[in-house]
């Protein structure tokens, strides 16, 4: 029997965004007692909460969600486990060393283990990153995207984004905003769904592993 695990951090006011960004809000539309349904506004922004780049984002004429098939969004998967690098960047010597695996996946999950600090000032702050050489050895196997479990695939002090840059211009989607990548073992798919929004640069996404 297969075991799911939930990727997705909820969406709640007052929640973790990218320094800049207006949190999300959410209102009552209209209520049970006054025209006898239920409904919320939602106002946020496009990366909010777990969510997906598109190319869009960062690159021009790149493209956007609505513009790849929903197969773009799922396949097999795999962690790569990082929590116990020190260094500012994740170098390419430990990503060479899943080199069998990276074969035959599509997506790498790296857990940096920032989710520790998700509600926490740090949470934004500090977490390792891909070194450029590393992110542009992940290029040459056949990936369809890659996911962290931080707020940024980039460092934070970042003022070119390298990383969005060698990922998104190769046509791959990027995961930001990850959790529970710890309990995930063993071999596993992953799906991560965006919202089908036209022009879509990203969106919030529900993402789950199924462990087999």
């Amino acid at each position: 029997m297969s075991q799911i695990i939930d990727c997705t951090h909820v969406i709640h006011e007052g929640m973790p965004v990218y320094p800049g960004t207006e949190g999300p809000i959410l209102l009552p539309a209209c209520t049970i007692e006054e025209v006898g349904f239920r409904e919320k506004k939602w106002t946020m922004y496009s990366h909010t909460g777990t969510h997906m780049d598109a190319p869009a984002h960062m690159i021009k004429d790149g493209k956007t969600l609505d513009q790849f098939s929903v197969e773009k969004f799922m396949g097999r998967g795999m962690v790569l486990d990082v929590r116990e690098c020190t260094a500012k960047e994740i170098p390419l010597a430990r990503v060479q060393s899943y080199e069998s695996t990276l074969k035959e996946i599509d997506f790498v999950l790296i857990q940096t283990g920032w989710e520790e600090y998700w509600g926490n000032e740090r949470y934004v702050s500090s977490f390792p990153a891909l070194s450029v050489e590393a992110a542009e050895y992940l290029m040459q196997f056949d990936l369809k995207g890659i996911g962290v479990d931080a707020i940024s695939i980039d460092l934070m002090d970042t003022e070119t984004y390298p990383i969005h840059e060698i990922l998104l211009s190769s046509d791959l989607v990027i995961i930001e905003n990850l959790k529970n990548l710890s309990m995930i073992t063993g071999d596993f798919s992953f799906q991560a769904l965006p919202l089908h929004v036209v022009d879509a640069d990203g969106s919030p996404v529900r993402a789950i592993a199924v462990i087999e």
